[in-house]
């Protein structure tokens, strides 16, 4: 058997990456398809390929990879997703083996300036979520993160606060994460739940004061910025994003 990430394969398949359009045949059922890119995948005349033919489609990247219609419906393979493509000779056959799970898309340093942005976020993910680790600041005094967001990557709103106020001292960081829902309609919810971190012991807990968001984004949310709401600038920590389709 081979093991890809963590989905195991039939033992004996034959194993390929494509990066652009691809036209696939008879040649090549049992392989593995290891997609990368956004593009489209087209089939031949359904009966060359026969009443046996089966091969799996992988997206190992962060595009969309659409293909021709199975069941009644066009393919759409998110990232991470795994389906089975299969033919009985006259009519194609499609089969969700796994859906994908959250994508890294990019990874924020918070050690200086002022805010902190996620620009050109692709719209093909319908849940994002931002992920603080021992964030924290320059001020003298309490701060608290506020967060924007924009459809262009350049006109953002105006920030909303969604954290407890922290001091400057290097017990007091930003731990914890917002998730966001519904970024590519109009509106969007966002819940989150951070938490000022002067947690000095390990094991240790805290309680979270949490904070539910919602947003206006006219034709789906492009880019998020975080800052202080007070003007201080980063001095620790890093800001990551996940994405989810």
């Amino acid at each position: 058997m081979s093991n890809l990430a963590d989905f195991v394969f039939p033992a004996g398949l034959r194993y390929i990456t494509k990066t652009a359009n691809y036209a696939f045949t008879i040649a090549d059922c049992a392989t593995v398809i290891n997609c990368t890119g956004t593009w489209t995948l087209t089939a031949p005349t359904i009966s060359s390929l026969g009443d046996e033919f089966f091969m799996y489609l992988r997206n190992t990247g962060t595009g969309v990879i659409t293909g021709p219609t199975a069941d009644g419906t066009a393919i759409s393979l998110q990232p991470g997703d795994i389906g089975l493509l299969g033919s009985d000779g006259s009519a194609l056959y499609f089969m969700e083996l796994r859906k994908g799970g959250w994508t890294l898309i990019q990874t924020n340093t918070t050690t200086t300036g002022t805010t902190s942005s996620f620009l050109s976020i692709p719209k093909i993910y319908s849940q994002l979520l931002f992920e603080f680790n021992g964030v924290s600041h320059d001020s003298g005094s309490n701060q608290w993160v506020g967060i924007e967001v924009s459809t262009d990557n350049t006109n953002f709103s105006t920030p909303v606060d969604m954290s407890n106020g922290i001091t400057a001292t290097s017990s007091q960081t930003l731990q914890g994460s917002t998730l966001i829902s519904g970024n590519t309609n109009d509106f969007s919810v966002a819940s989150s739940g951070i938490v000022a971190g002067n947690l000095l012991t390990s094991p240790g807990g805290a309680s979270i004061t949490g904070a539910i968001l919602s947003f206006r984004h006219t034709g789906g949310l492009s880019a998020v910025r975080f800052s202080w709401m007070s003007g201080a600038s980063f001095d620790a920590g890093t800001i990551k994003l996940w994405a989810k389709g």
